[in-house]
């Protein structure tokens, strides 16, 4: 499916739940896979920060805060949910300079030069 909000898009599989929620000041967007059913997702921001996803995420929470570039990502996947088709890294598009990024918690490596930038989902 397809979800906009203040110039914010989320792109999911169609007939998934998905939540988007974009401050229209500041320009901050929280995302939401609510469910831990792997699906496809994107994130467009408001300023041209796209959020890609290498394959199926599961329970997801991503949090872009444009002011001071930080990004906070919550991801897990059930114990036995395996395969190829399931994401490994998010690839964050759009910025000159590397945000910084925390996923489940922990300051994560962010990798690549402006304006692509790659972060590992798991360990």
């Amino acid at each position: 499916g397809r979800l906009e909000k203040n110039g914010a898009v989320l792109v999911t599989e169609p007939g998934r739940k998905a939540y988007l929620i974009s401050d229209p000041k500041s320009g901050g967007v929280v995302a939401y896979n609510p469910l831990p059913d792997p699906q496809a997702w994107t994130l467009t921001t408001k300023d041209g920060v796209r959020f890609r996803a290498d394959g199926k995420v599961g329970l997801l929470r991503l949090e872009y805060r444009p002011w001071s570039r930080e990004v906070e990502i919550g991801h897990a996947l059930k114990p036995d949910q395996k395969g190829d088709e399931l994401a490994r890294h998010l690839t964050i598009s759009g910025l000159t300079q590397p945000p910084r990024v925390s996923v489940n918690g922990h300051r994560a490596d962010v990798r690549g030069a402006g304006p692509d930038f790659e972060v590992a989902l798991t360990p």
